[in-house]
């Protein structure tokens, strides 16, 4: 997955920078947002259950739900925490899709993590 994440957000741009004007408004920028949190919520649903591994984020959230007991989406939510209160510190910037992927992205990820998990297909 480390080598084709990159790659897909950037045909990803590309294509997203042909459909929306240069400067889109909210009315635009919320769904897209809304899009890329749901899209990137299934994508770690899809590619852990098929068994290709996770990203270092991913390891951390799921060695968190296995160590203390604790849902898939609650870690989530303490791991997503810690690096929002961390970027904070650090002088980033907080946005409405950094609120969003917040809010959202736990419930989403243990969502999309257990359907998968229902429809899996083992071809061995």
């Amino acid at each position: 997955s480390a080598l084709t994440t990159g790659s897909f957000i950037t045909l990803s741009q590309n294509y997203f920078y042909i459909l929306l004007p240069s400067e889109p408004n909210i009315l635009l920028r919320f769904p897209v947002c809304l899009a890329s949190v749901i899209l990137n919520s299934m994508s770690l649903g899809i590619y852990i259950n098929a068994d290709l591994g996770t990203s270092s984020f991913d390891g951390i959230i799921l060695t968190m739900h296995e160590s203390f007991g604790i849902s898939v989406k609650f870690a989530m939510y303490i791991f997503y925490a810690i690096v929002f209160i961390l970027g904070i510190i650090l002088g980033g910037v907080c946005g409405i899709g950094t609120i969003m992927s917040l809010l959202l992205c736990g419930i989403l990820f243990e969502m999309f993590l257990n359907f998968f998990a229902k429809i899996k297909v083992k071809l061995y």
